[in-house]
């Protein structure tokens, strides 16, 4: 047969009587000719297109050749590795320390791989705004303000991909600022001579 040519049969049956009626009609159509060189093998088998999305090796044309697939995005908080979607994950053991009435030093475990992008809020519910990134473990936040509560969340950051935020942020309170001194007392004064 011809490459890339549509065909199609009917059946019928004979014996010494003679021939049945022609049956139903099947086609089908020849795949294209020439040789073709796989572009992946084996089938199934995975890579990454883009640091967000991965392709399956397959047979997806009309030759017998396996190539890579359309490619397909991980989900939220994924970037891909060796063909596969890995969840980046939220840095845990999140802490937040006050060390002066101006400065709260915030810390967290290690993420391999990772650098870190802080948010702080004045309220445990937010809204939560962007202080510091990229950064390392710990991160010292000063300029505050004297007895002010801040709250605190960590995200980790892996090939350009950001982690969710903890559920439970981390805070502390600045500590109080030096106050007021007290008038002075017992205050005297006594002449000992015509210029003193």
């Amino acid at each position: 047969l011809n490459p890339s040519t549509f065909y199609q049969y009917y059946v019928r049956a004979y014996n010494s009587a003679g021939n049945s009626a022609w049956s139903n009609s099947a086609s089908a159509t020849t795949k294209s000719g020439g040789s073709c060189t796989d572009e992946c093998t084996p089938s199934g088998a995975k890579q990454c297109s883009s640091t967000t999305q991965y392709q399956t090796c397959g047979n997806y044309d009309a030759d017998s050749c396996l190539e890579w697939g359309t490619a397909t995005s991980c989900s939220l908080n994924q970037y891909c590795s060796t063909g596969l979607c890995i969840t980046v994950p939220i840095p845990t053991g999140l802490t937040a320390t006050a060390v002066s009435s101006s400065q709260i030093n915030v810390a967290w475990n290690s993420v391999a791989g990772a650098t870190y992008n802080v948010y702080r809020s004045t309220g445990a519910t937010g809204p939560y705004s962007l202080i510091a990134s990229p950064l390392a473990s710990p991160y010292s936040n000063t300029g505050l303000t004297a007895s002010t509560t801040y709250y605190y969340k960590v995200t980790a950051v892996i090939s350009g991909v950001e982690s969710a935020q903890q559920s439970t942020p981390a805070s502390a309170t600045t500590l109080s600022g030096p106050s007021v001194p007290a008038a002075p007392s017992g205050l005297t004064a006594t002449a000992i001579s015509s210029s003193q």
